[in-house]
C-alpha cells in the first residue's frame, strides 16, 4: 500500500532537500615582507563555509534515500592579522594548510520537503523533539501529530490545529 499520493499530479514520490554548511577551521604557515625589507613569519587562522544541498527520496518508512550532493559555494573569512598596511604576504612554496576542525553548522541545517511530480511544498514533522530521526509528512497515511514533531516552521500551523 502507498503512503502518499499527491491530489494535484499523482505522483506517488516524495522529494526531501537538506541545505547545509560545513564550517572549517584551518591554519597556514605564512611569511609577510614589511616596508623595512624584513621577512616575518606567523601563522594564519582563517575560517571557510562550504554550502552543500543534498537532495534524496523519502522511503516508506520515513527514512531518507539520499541521491545527490552539491556544492553550493563556499565563503572564506580571513581575521586581520595586525600587521601594519606596509606589509604583504608572500606565497611560501610548499606552505601546508592544516585542518583545526571540521564540522556541519547546525544553524545553517534546513529541511524541505516536496512532491516530486509537482514541486509542492509537503508540511511534515519529525520523531525527535530536536528536528532530527524520521520524516513524518502530514500528507501520508501513516501520520499522526501525535507521535511526532512539528519542523520549526510550521509550529504556528500546528498550534493553530491544536495538535501541539
Amino acid at each position: 500500500m502507498k503512503k502518499y499520493k499527491c491530489e494535484k499530479c499523482n505522483s506517488e514520490t516524495v522529494r526531501v532537500v537538506r541545505e547545509y554548511s560545513i564550517v572549517t577551521e584551518s591554519v597556514k604557515q605564512v611569511s609577510y615582507s614589511c616596508d623595512n625589507n624584513t621577512e616575518t613569519e606567523m601563522e594564519k587562522r582563517f575560517t571557510k563555509k562550504d554550502s552543500y544541498c543534498d537532495w534524496g527520496v523519502l522511503n516508506e518508512d520515513h527514512t531518507i534515500a539520499w541521491l545527490k550532493k552539491d556544492m553550493t559555494g563556499t565563503k572564506e573569512e580571513i581575521p586581520e592579522i595586525g600587521l601594519n598596511s606596509e606589509c604583504i604576504e608572500i606565497e611560501k612554496k610548499g606552505a601546508v594548510t592544516r585542518n583545526i576542525w571540521s564540522d556541519i553548522d547546525k544553524e545553517s541545517e534546513e529541511y524541505y520537503v516536496y512532491c516530486e511530480g509537482c514541486g509542492r511544498d509537503i508540511e511534515f514533522g519529525w520523531s525527535n523533539p530536536d528536528g532530527t530521526g524520521l520524516i513524518w509528512p502530514v500528507e501520508w497515511d501513516d501520520f499522526d501529530f501525535s507521535s511526532c514533531y512539528p519542523e520549526a516552521r510550521y509550529i504556528t500551523k500546528w498550534k493553530n490545529r491544536e495538535w501541539v
